[in-house]
Protein backbone atom coordinates (compact mmCIF):
# COMPACT_ATOMS: atom_id res chain seq x y z
CA UNK A 1 0.00 0.00 0.00
CA UNK A 2 3.45 2.50 0.59
CA UNK A 3 3.31 2.60 -3.33
CA UNK A 4 -0.27 3.68 -4.85
CA UNK A 5 -0.13 6.21 -1.25
CA UNK A 6 2.89 7.96 -2.18
CA UNK A 7 1.97 8.37 -6.21
CA UNK A 8 -1.28 9.66 -4.94
CA UNK A 9 0.36 12.25 -2.71
CA UNK A 10 2.85 13.40 -5.26
CA UNK A 11 -0.12 13.59 -7.54
CA UNK A 12 -1.84 15.92 -5.24
CA UNK A 13 1.52 18.11 -5.20
CA UNK A 14 1.75 18.68 -8.70
CA UNK A 15 -2.17 18.75 -9.50
CA UNK A 16 -3.23 20.76 -6.39
CA UNK A 17 -2.88 24.63 -7.61
CA UNK A 18 -5.48 27.13 -8.51
CA UNK A 19 -5.32 30.29 -10.83
CA UNK A 20 -7.28 33.30 -9.10
CA UNK A 21 -9.08 35.39 -11.09
CA UNK A 22 -10.12 38.88 -10.92
CA UNK A 23 -12.19 41.18 -12.81
CA UNK A 24 -11.90 41.78 -16.88
CA UNK A 25 -11.90 44.62 -18.63
CA UNK A 26 -11.85 45.58 -22.32
CA UNK A 27 -11.69 48.85 -23.91
CA UNK A 28 -14.83 48.24 -26.61
CA UNK A 29 -17.53 46.11 -25.85
CA UNK A 30 -18.16 45.02 -29.17
CA UNK A 31 -16.97 42.62 -31.60
CA UNK A 32 -14.53 43.78 -34.20
CA UNK A 33 -13.68 46.42 -32.09
CA UNK A 34 -11.93 45.26 -28.78
CA UNK A 35 -8.26 46.14 -29.15
CA UNK A 36 -7.28 45.54 -25.34
CA UNK A 37 -7.79 42.75 -22.80
CA UNK A 38 -7.10 43.10 -18.71
CA UNK A 39 -7.71 40.80 -16.28
CA UNK A 40 -5.61 40.25 -12.66
CA UNK A 41 -4.83 36.81 -11.35
CA UNK A 42 -2.62 34.84 -8.65
CA UNK A 43 -0.87 31.96 -9.03
CA UNK A 44 -1.06 28.86 -5.98
CA UNK A 45 2.35 27.67 -7.06
CA UNK A 46 5.51 30.12 -8.20
CA UNK A 47 6.74 30.23 -11.95
CA UNK A 48 9.89 29.62 -12.00
CA UNK A 49 12.07 30.92 -15.46
CA UNK A 50 11.69 27.73 -17.39
CA UNK A 51 8.04 27.84 -16.93
CA UNK A 52 5.05 29.37 -19.33
CA UNK A 53 1.70 30.51 -17.84
CA UNK A 54 -0.92 28.91 -21.24
CA UNK A 55 -3.21 31.77 -22.00
CA UNK A 56 -6.14 30.23 -24.17
CA UNK A 57 -8.18 33.04 -25.29
CA UNK A 58 -12.00 32.83 -27.34
CA UNK A 59 -9.98 34.41 -30.46
CA UNK A 60 -6.88 34.99 -31.52
CA UNK A 61 -5.09 38.62 -30.92
CA UNK A 62 -1.95 38.48 -33.59
CA UNK A 63 -1.87 38.83 -37.14
CA UNK A 64 1.58 37.34 -38.46
CA UNK A 65 4.05 35.01 -37.04
CA UNK A 66 7.60 35.02 -37.13
CA UNK A 67 10.57 32.52 -35.88
CA UNK A 68 11.10 32.64 -32.18
CA UNK A 69 14.15 33.36 -30.58
CA UNK A 70 15.89 31.61 -28.78
CA UNK A 71 14.03 29.48 -31.22
CA UNK A 72 11.33 26.99 -30.34
CA UNK A 73 10.56 23.90 -32.44
CA UNK A 74 6.75 24.09 -33.24
CA UNK A 75 6.12 27.36 -32.16
CA UNK A 76 6.30 31.24 -33.17
CA UNK A 77 6.59 34.56 -32.14
CA UNK A 78 3.24 36.59 -32.83
CA UNK A 79 2.76 39.60 -34.23
CA UNK A 80 0.77 42.41 -33.98
CA UNK A 81 0.12 42.14 -30.22
CA UNK A 82 1.66 43.07 -26.89
CA UNK A 83 1.39 41.88 -23.69
CA UNK A 84 2.39 43.42 -20.78
CA UNK A 85 2.07 43.35 -16.93
CA UNK A 86 2.36 45.10 -13.88
CA UNK A 87 2.31 44.27 -9.94
CA UNK A 88 -0.61 44.68 -7.04
CA UNK A 89 -0.53 46.02 -4.12
CA UNK A 90 -2.13 44.54 -1.39
CA UNK A 91 -5.01 47.40 -1.83
CA UNK A 92 -5.61 45.77 -5.38
CA UNK A 93 -4.16 48.69 -6.79
CA UNK A 94 -2.18 48.37 -9.96
CA UNK A 95 1.08 50.12 -9.62
CA UNK A 96 2.13 51.71 -12.77
CA UNK A 97 5.37 50.46 -13.68
CA UNK A 98 4.58 48.25 -16.76
CA UNK A 99 6.95 45.39 -17.99
CA UNK A 100 6.65 43.29 -20.59
CA UNK A 101 7.13 39.35 -21.93
CA UNK A 102 7.58 36.84 -24.17
CA UNK A 103 4.90 35.10 -25.63
CA UNK A 104 4.60 32.08 -28.37
CA UNK A 105 2.26 30.35 -30.28
CA UNK A 106 1.71 27.70 -32.81
CA UNK A 107 -0.02 28.62 -35.33
CA UNK A 108 -1.54 31.71 -37.35
CA UNK A 109 -5.26 31.35 -35.91
CA UNK A 110 -3.98 29.81 -32.57
CA UNK A 111 -5.67 31.55 -29.61
CA UNK A 112 -3.61 29.90 -27.04
CA UNK A 113 -0.33 31.89 -25.66
CA UNK A 114 2.88 30.66 -23.78
CA UNK A 115 4.10 33.58 -21.71
CA UNK A 116 6.95 33.93 -19.71
CA UNK A 117 7.78 37.22 -17.74
CA UNK A 118 10.94 39.69 -18.45
CA UNK A 119 12.39 41.79 -15.65
CA UNK A 120 12.75 45.50 -16.57
CA UNK A 121 15.68 44.86 -19.26
CA UNK A 122 13.10 43.08 -21.40
CA UNK A 123 15.71 40.32 -21.18
CA UNK A 124 15.75 38.37 -18.55
CA UNK A 125 13.12 35.75 -17.76
CA UNK A 126 11.76 36.19 -14.28
CA UNK A 127 10.20 33.95 -11.81
CA UNK A 128 6.58 34.88 -10.71
CA UNK A 129 5.96 34.39 -6.94
CA UNK A 130 2.62 32.74 -5.88
CA UNK A 131 0.14 34.75 -3.57
CA UNK A 132 0.99 37.79 -5.11
CA UNK A 133 -1.28 39.37 -7.52
CA UNK A 134 -0.46 40.64 -11.50
CA UNK A 135 -2.18 42.78 -13.87
CA UNK A 136 -1.73 41.57 -17.29
CA UNK A 137 -2.78 43.53 -20.07
CA UNK A 138 -3.19 42.17 -24.16
CA UNK A 139 -3.39 44.79 -26.41
CA UNK A 140 -3.89 44.07 -30.67
CA UNK A 141 -2.01 46.24 -33.19
CA UNK A 142 -3.68 45.75 -35.99
CA UNK A 143 -6.93 45.22 -37.94
CA UNK A 144 -6.46 41.70 -38.94
CA UNK A 145 -7.50 40.11 -35.29
CA UNK A 146 -10.33 41.75 -35.19
CA UNK A 147 -12.33 39.76 -38.08
CA UNK A 148 -12.17 36.39 -35.66
CA UNK A 149 -14.46 38.18 -32.47
CA UNK A 150 -17.52 37.21 -32.14
CA UNK A 151 -20.52 38.75 -29.90
CA UNK A 152 -21.30 36.42 -27.27
CA UNK A 153 -22.39 36.74 -23.63
CA UNK A 154 -19.96 33.85 -22.59
CA UNK A 155 -16.09 34.42 -23.56
CA UNK A 156 -14.08 32.08 -21.80
CA UNK A 157 -10.55 32.78 -20.63
CA UNK A 158 -8.82 29.25 -19.42
CA UNK A 159 -5.14 29.70 -17.64
CA UNK A 160 -3.11 27.28 -16.27
CA UNK A 161 1.05 27.14 -15.52
CA UNK A 162 2.97 24.07 -17.04
CA UNK A 163 6.75 23.47 -16.97
CA UNK A 164 7.00 23.48 -20.99
CA UNK A 165 5.22 23.73 -24.19
CA UNK A 166 4.94 20.46 -25.34
CA UNK A 167 1.74 17.94 -24.72
CA UNK A 168 2.97 16.11 -22.01
CA UNK A 169 4.19 19.73 -19.94
CA UNK A 170 3.63 19.18 -15.86
CA UNK A 171 0.59 21.33 -15.14
CA UNK A 172 1.23 23.36 -11.68
CA UNK A 173 -1.81 24.96 -11.42
CA UNK A 174 -4.83 25.73 -13.39
CA UNK A 175 -8.38 27.34 -13.92
CA UNK A 176 -10.44 26.52 -17.12
CA UNK A 177 -13.01 28.58 -15.99
CA UNK A 178 -10.66 31.74 -15.18
CA UNK A 179 -13.14 33.71 -16.00
CA UNK A 180 -15.20 35.13 -18.81
CA UNK A 181 -16.53 38.44 -20.68
CA UNK A 182 -19.02 39.48 -23.40
CA UNK A 183 -19.14 41.44 -26.47
CA UNK A 184 -22.06 42.69 -28.09
CA UNK A 185 -22.81 43.30 -32.02
CA UNK A 186 -20.92 45.07 -34.38
CA UNK A 187 -22.79 48.85 -33.80
CA UNK A 188 -24.68 49.87 -36.61
CA UNK A 189 -23.00 52.87 -38.87
CA UNK A 190 -25.18 55.71 -38.02
CA UNK A 191 -22.88 58.33 -39.27
CA UNK A 192 -20.82 58.76 -41.50
CA UNK A 193 -18.23 61.59 -42.62
CA UNK A 194 -16.92 61.80 -46.23
CA UNK A 195 -13.84 64.84 -46.54
CA UNK A 196 -13.79 66.73 -49.85
CA UNK A 197 -10.84 69.46 -50.67
CA UNK A 198 -11.38 72.27 -52.60
CA UNK A 199 -9.55 75.37 -53.66
CA UNK A 200 -6.80 73.25 -55.38
CA UNK A 201 -5.43 76.40 -57.42
CA UNK A 202 -3.12 76.22 -60.51
CA UNK A 203 -2.69 72.21 -59.34
CA UNK A 204 -4.89 71.10 -62.53
CA UNK A 205 -7.51 69.10 -59.96
CA UNK A 206 -4.83 67.19 -58.18
CA UNK A 207 -3.95 67.27 -54.42
CA UNK A 208 0.15 68.46 -54.49
CA UNK A 209 2.19 66.94 -51.85
CA UNK A 210 3.18 69.64 -49.12
CA UNK A 211 0.87 71.91 -49.66
CA UNK A 212 -2.37 73.30 -47.34
CA UNK A 213 -6.11 72.75 -48.57
CA UNK A 214 -8.78 73.80 -47.60
CA UNK A 215 -11.76 71.00 -46.61
CA UNK A 216 -15.72 70.33 -46.88
CA UNK A 217 -16.65 67.88 -44.09
CA UNK A 218 -19.70 66.36 -45.03
CA UNK A 219 -21.73 63.99 -41.92
CA UNK A 220 -24.72 62.00 -42.68
CA UNK A 221 -26.69 60.85 -40.01
CA UNK A 222 -28.58 57.42 -40.61
CA UNK A 223 -30.68 57.93 -37.11
CA UNK A 224 -34.19 56.36 -36.46
CA UNK A 225 -36.48 59.11 -35.23
CA UNK A 226 -36.87 57.87 -31.92
CA UNK A 227 -33.48 58.91 -31.35
CA UNK A 228 -34.95 62.25 -32.16
CA UNK A 229 -35.93 64.75 -28.90
CA UNK A 230 -35.47 67.73 -27.13
CA UNK A 231 -32.41 66.94 -25.50
CA UNK A 232 -30.28 65.18 -28.35
CA UNK A 233 -27.10 66.32 -28.40
CA UNK A 234 -24.51 65.87 -31.08
CA UNK A 235 -20.64 66.08 -30.22
CA UNK A 236 -18.11 65.60 -32.84
CA UNK A 237 -14.14 65.21 -31.83
CA UNK A 238 -11.66 65.04 -34.95
CA UNK A 239 -7.86 64.21 -34.00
Amino acid sequence: MRLPLLIALLLSCVLAGRILSGDVEVDYANAGSMTQLSFSFMLSNSLMPRDYLLVALPFPFHSELIPAFPAMEGLSSPLGMLITYQYMDDSSNVLPTVYYTRVLTDTIDSSNYYIQFYAADRKTVISIPNNQWFYLTLKIHTTVPLAFQTSSSVLQIQMSTVSSVWPNAMIYDDNLAFNYFQLAATPSQLITLAATPYNFGTSGGYLLTQKSYSMYLDVTLSIPNYYYNNNLVLKFLIS
